[in-house]
């Protein structure tokens, strides 16, 4: 505005006033801006936010359709939104119908900015914040300690750091470079030739052992009897006290409040927990690092046979989600969504391959001279295996649909080869594992909603399910359809013929 009136003023020929006229205006117009802007400002900064304010009667702030969402959802006062991040994290957006990540982190950084005078603190920050701070920020807000924490902010007492544990092998026939436990243990962690899958994997079961051996025995790792492993294993099926080792919702690992259980283990989850750390130590003693495996000899937990079909979906179930459940989900996310069900039913692939596909990994392989040929999705799976997965056409043609909504061209031929199969919603960062995970969550709760509102069954099944099920849909439509069990095997990525009878009915 202050250009165009220096413009008039300057190149108008119509306007004969002479200099001082136009300067009184020109100030007059000025003030009359500024005292307008004054006028709006106090509206906003006249009073601040109180926990026991109602959200309704900020509206000129938040939006009165926002307020409507968060109304829908029992969050009336401030101090209750508040309570209600906290409790449930930095996804608590998710639970609030129709409220999305950018609205829910505007509120977050109001709250954040007016936490004085609410007398409540957010204990966990936004998710786009979290990415915007760098890892170097993330870890000068948490420094290295010797309580409970995660490996990298973990540092063992010195006495009890394995420098002297009387499992130790001499020094001189140590293959590693390694002079304690914590050192160690990295080494193992991060082998190169293991998927980033498998050492998280591994670091989070070495890093419960590893601190479970220092604050409850007393000893370090290195140290550990038969009997220790033991007593671990009976620990790992109720971790406690639950205030030291379990949080009750997901934090981020740099976060004061985190822990490393979210609750009792189940007997599969410890049967896998042994085999980790068991593979851990012997690893260790072949390099010479302990002198034996104290896993050896200890006793098992025998996890229980599970029938991957009761944790699938029936065709019916399975047309049901594409013809009622998918209309369920917020149009924006709608092609994604059918194409993240496309691309897990009809590959059967496992989470970590869902996340890492690319794509790059897209192949069209041509047959013999009866067949035109078929696209192919090149996947590394668990051991660095490599298979290949027919692509069908439901699926690419889910792809396209998704793609165009990305911004991406439709012909394969201008695809991006690093960018991933399943990114965000737009569609410039790929999604991590528990983001993956999450969003098939969130397509299941939304099609869970979507049947209980229209009062039919088959709801509490949706709520249930997640990523993995739609693996054993796979698996299970394709043994139902009389498919070999070598092909299902071949196709799923399995290691063991046993994996693969799952699937099929045993007859007596």
């Amino acid at each position: 505005m202050d250009l165009l009136i220096s413009y008039r003023e300057a190149y108008d020929p119509i306007s004969q006033e002479d200099d001082a006229v136009r300067r009184t205006r020109r100030q007059s117009d000025i003030r009359r801006r500024q005292f307008t802007a004054l006028n709006e400002l106090a509206k906003v900064f006249a009073e601040s936010p109180l926990a026991r304010h109602r959200l309704a009667g900020w509206v000129e702030w938040i939006g009165p359709r926002v307020a409507e969402r968060l109304a829908k959802a029992s969050l009336n006062t401030v101090g209750e939104l508040v309570d209600y991040i906290n409790m449930h994290g930095y996804l608590w957006f998710k639970r609030v119908p129709r409220l999305g990540e950018k609205t829910a982190q505007r509120l977050v950084c109001w709250l954040d900015r007016h936490a004085d005078t609410i007398e409540r603190s957010l204990t966990l920050v936004g998710r786009r914040r979290q990415r915007s701070l760098g890892l170097t920020e993330l870890a000068a807000q948490r420094t290295p300690n010797t309580g409970v924490a995660p490996l990298e902010y973990y540092r063992p007492p010195a006495a009890l750091d394995g420098t002297t544990g009387s499992n130790r092998a001499p020094a001189e026939l140590s293959r590693i470079g390694a002079s304690n436990d914590y050192d160690a243990i990295q080494l193992w962690a991060g082998l190169e030739g293991t998927s980033a899958h498998t050492q998280r994997a591994r670091r989070k079961e070495a890093e419960r052992f590893l601190q479970w051996a220092i604050i409850e025995q007393g000893k370090p790792l290195s140290s550990l009897t038969t009997g220790d492993v033991a007593a671990y294993v009976k620990f790992l099926a109720d971790p406690q006290p639950s205030e030291r080792w379990v949080a009750t919702r997901r934090i981020p690992r740099w976060h004061a409040d985190w822990r490393p259980f979210d609750g009792p283990l189940s007997t599969a989850s410890q049967a896998t927990s042994f085999a980790i750390l068991s593979s851990m130590c012997t690893w260790l003693a072949r390099q010479r690092y302990l002198y034996t495996n104290p896993f050896d000899g200890a006793p098992k937990p025998q996890a229980a046979v599970k029938d991957p079909r009761q944790r699938s979906l029936s065709r019916q179930q399975w047309s049901d989600l594409l013809n009622h459940g998918l209309p369920a989900v917020p149009e924006e996310a709608r092609p994604r969504a059918r194409f993240a069900l496309w691309l897990a039913y009809g590959t059967g692939l496992r989470l970590a391959e869902l996340t890492g596909a690319r794509l790059g990994d897209l192949q069209h392989c041509a047959f013999d001279g009866t067949q035109q040929g078929a696209w192919m999705l090149k996947v590394v799976g668990r051991r660095q295996r490599v298979r290949y997965e027919p692509f069908p056409p439901a699926l690419f043609d889910a792809l396209a649909a998704y793609l165009t909504s990305r911004g991406l061209s439709a012909a394969p031929a201008s695809w991006p080869a690093e960018a991933p199969l399943l990114a965000s919603l737009s569609g410039e960062t790929p999604l991590t594992h528990g983001a993956v995970a999450a969003l098939y969550k969130s397509i299941f709760t939304w099609a869970s909603d979507a049947r209980t509102n229209e009062g039919t069954s088959g709801s509490s099944q949706l709520r249930r399910a997640s990523v993995h099920w739609l693996r054993h849909t796979h698996g299970r439509h394709a043994a139902e359809a009389e498919t070999p069990a070598e092909f299902i095997g071949a196709d799923l990525g399995h290691a063991s013929p046993a994996s693969t009878a799952a699937y099929f009915p045993r007859r007596l």
